[in-house]
């Protein structure tokens, strides 16, 4: 199935020109360009498909093997979630079943028994991510065959998305909301300003229109590693395409240009590499964020959701504890903190609008214009989920109170 949906900066082959061509497009809504925008939703990634005329529910990254599982049923569902504190996500889930059970019967043949699923989003405000969303649904993506391998947009794909979106159900069904571009209200100085930003980046770092995103993210963290002073010059090139792209060799080069030690610095240096990276690239990130904010202002996003405050305040909360070293967690999710911090810092003014933004076709590839949301995102995960969450000493800023306007929770 189709996986995780690249941002602009991670298009490695992209000429950088085409930034500039994107800039054109999104501020002056040029659809011809700007291809199939759809608004993209930060829900639970819900899979489902019918196995032996029961619908079984499966998660992100389903395949053939994970079909084989079985998923998850009515039963199964209420078991996996029979913890107390997993009770509101057990009943988000019972409540997606009983919504498209009858629906998927009428369908059933469409699946054949497991090898076609339909990928959606399950939207619930109690159970929310990060961005506060108001109303709950259950909000088709695609379909897809996993023999094949390919997406499946059929008459019978498209039966069964009218018959769920028309039937009354405890959750609403919807299709994705598609976005209509608008016009910008931006000045040309405005522009100029980005479009310098990014000229100085090149100029910075000797590159030019023709070269890609691939090359400028390159450039950026063989100049943010120059501080390692164990990685020589003559190779640092070659040691900044291995962390940027995890791929390459390079352990000769370490042992004919390198002290001894330096090969084994290096292999401990790989395993933050994602860290690495992602400090180095803030400058890229930051001018993406400006064309994305700008972009958004005067879109009406369907999926309504609460103050971009909330989004705000919980940065804040987060910055004020991590000054005062009141963040509980491993020295890298406490690094990670610091270097999200750092990509927010300049643009947090630009914390708009409570979307995650949309995905669009861009000269056949696809990718999504996300503004601020990739690193609040993060920092909303890091004290949120997984194993060992980030956590405060002293004094906790949990909230559950879903009535009130102080809504989100996840921070």
């Amino acid at each position: 199935m189709r996986g995780h949906i690249k941002n602009i900066y991670e298009l490695t082959d992209l000429p950088i020109g085409d930034l500039f061509e994107m800039i054109d497009a999104f501020f002056t809504a040029d659809h011809r360009v700007i291809k199939n925008p759809v608004e993209k939703m930060d829900g639970q990634n819900l899979t489902f498909t019918v196995i032996d005329g029961e619908l079984r529910f499966f998660f992100k990254g389903t395949t053939l093997s994970s079909i084989k599982s079985g998923g998850l049923n009515h039963t199964g569902i209420c078991d996996k979630y029979c913890n107390e504190d997993k009770v509101s996500v057990k009943n988000a889930y019972l409540d997606a079943y009983s919504s498209l059970r009858d629906v998927v019967k009428r369908h059933t043949g469409f699946f054949r028994n497991g090898n076609v699923v339909v990928e959606t989003a399950l939207i619930d405000p109690k159970n929310m991510n990060t961005i506060p969303y108001k109303n709950s649904g259950i909000y088709f993506i695609q379909a897809w065959d996993l023999e094949r391998d390919a997406r499946v947009d059929n008459d019978n794909y498209r039966s069964l998305l009218g018959d769920a979106v028309r039937t009354s159900t405890k959750l609403s069904i919807k299709s994705p909301h598609k976005i209509e571009l608008q016009k910008c209200d931006v000045s040309f100085e405005e522009i100029i300003e980005i479009c310098d930003e990014i000229g100085k980046i090149l100029v910075d770092h000797d590159l030019n229109d023709d070269h890609t995103i691939g090359d400028l993210v390159v450039s950026l963290v063989e100049s943010h590693i120059g501080k390692y002073a164990f990685i020589p010059a003559k190779i640092r090139r070659d040691a900044a395409k291995r962390l940027v792209f995890n791929k390459g060799p390079i352990a000769g080069k370490f042992k004919q240009h390198a002290k001894p030690d330096a090969w084994d610095k290096f292999k401990k240096l790989q395993k933050k590499r994602r860290l690495i990276v992602a400090e180095a690239r803030i400058p890229l990130d930051n001018v993406i964020q400006k064309i994305g904010a700008i972009t958004f202002r005067p879109i009406d996003f369907k999926l309504k959701a609460h103050s971009p405050n909330q989004l705000k305040q919980g940065v804040s909360i987060i910055r004020d504890a991590f000054i005062n070293s009141r963040l509980i967690g491993s020295v890298e999710q406490i690094d990670e903190i610091r270097i999200l911090l750092k990509c927010i810092e300049s643009n947090e003014h630009l914390i708009e609008k409570s979307t995650e933004g949309f995905v669009f076709e861009w000269k056949g590839s696809e990718t999504k214009l996300v503004g601020m949301f990739t690193p609040i995102n993060r920092l909303n995960a890091l004290l949120s989920y997984g194993k060992n969450p980030v956590t405060f000493t002293k004094k906790t800023y949990w909230t559950r109170t879903f009535s009130e306007e102080e809504y989100w929770y996840g921070w």
